[in-house]
């Protein structure tokens, strides 16, 4: 899987992260997803491999959303 580099303005760190965890903050941000379900059901939609009754896979990625927002990079919707 593909690798890359995002940097936090707001804590200054660099983070390293794959094309999956990239994909997830580019859904939340300009899909204006809020909540996992959302998230689950357009990483379906987007990766053709995924299969939408694979559990560990959706756990995976729930477990993926809660590093990133510890990471910081998981803004507060201002509209919430």
């Amino acid at each position: 899987m593909d690798r890359q580099f995002i940097f936090n303005q707001l804590s200054g760190q660099t983070h390293v992260l794959s094309r999956l965890a990239l994909d997830i903050l580019e859904l939340i941000k300009h899909e204006k997803i809020v909540d996992d379900d959302g998230v689950w059901s357009q990483l379906v939609d987007l990766y053709e491999n995924f299969d939408p009754s694979d559990e560990d896979m959706r756990q995976h990625v729930l477990g993926m959303l809660v590093s990133l927002d510890e990471l910081g990079l998981i803004e507060p919707s201002r509209s919430l």
